[in-house]
């Protein structure tokens, strides 16, 4: 994320994953850099596929009751320094999450917010059940989404619908 008004908001390192994390203003939120420091998760994964998106982030206003609704679905969670990395989330293979407690920052540059996650998964139906399970989603929230364009068909599992769809 290269951007002059793009700031560093936080550098750390996270002993337990082995990594060194660097979080960059974007918007209303952060996109946090990671690389490897040590053998761990993010470094089993570089070695696997190279640079790339290692998790989804995602904050919470309440995030002790997120955690204990995701362990109580059979996520293993492991937290530090005010994060928790959630993997595998139970029942959503190869999903990663990063999870804070929400807080207001300032917004930082031209980015509007990230605006969705994609999971690509052969079930797309038994997954998007899932999610609803595992996140305390009201699936009447959600909304279809195909692309005949790129090959898929899936569900916007939203959020925080408001009545609204960003696209």
């Amino acid at each position: 994320l290269r951007h002059r008004r793009a700031s560093v908001l936080r550098r750390r390192e996270d002993r337990r994953q082995r990594r060194q994390a660097r979080a960059r203003a974007g918007g209303p939120g952060a996109i946090e850099l990671l690389e490897p420091d040590g053998e761990g998760a993010v470094a089993q994964a570089v070695r696997a596929n190279g640079a790339h998106l290692f998790a989804a982030g995602a904050s919470s206003p309440d995030l002790d009751a997120l955690l204990a609704r995701l362990r109580s679905r059979g996520a293993e969670v492991a937290v530090e320094a005010g994060q928790a990395f959630v993997a595998p989330v139970a029942g959503l293979p190869g999903l990663r999450l990063v999870l804070s407690r929400s807080e207001r920052r300032p917004v930082v540059g031209a980015v509007d917010g990230p605006y969705e996650v994609t999971y690509l998964v052969p079930d797309a139906p038994s997954a998007t059940a899932r999610c609803a399970d595992v996140f305390g989603l009201d699936a009447r929230s959600f909304v279809p989404i195909e692309s005949p364009h790129y090959g898929y068909r899936g569900t916007l599992t939203m959020f925080d619908p408001r009545d609204r769809l960003d696209r």
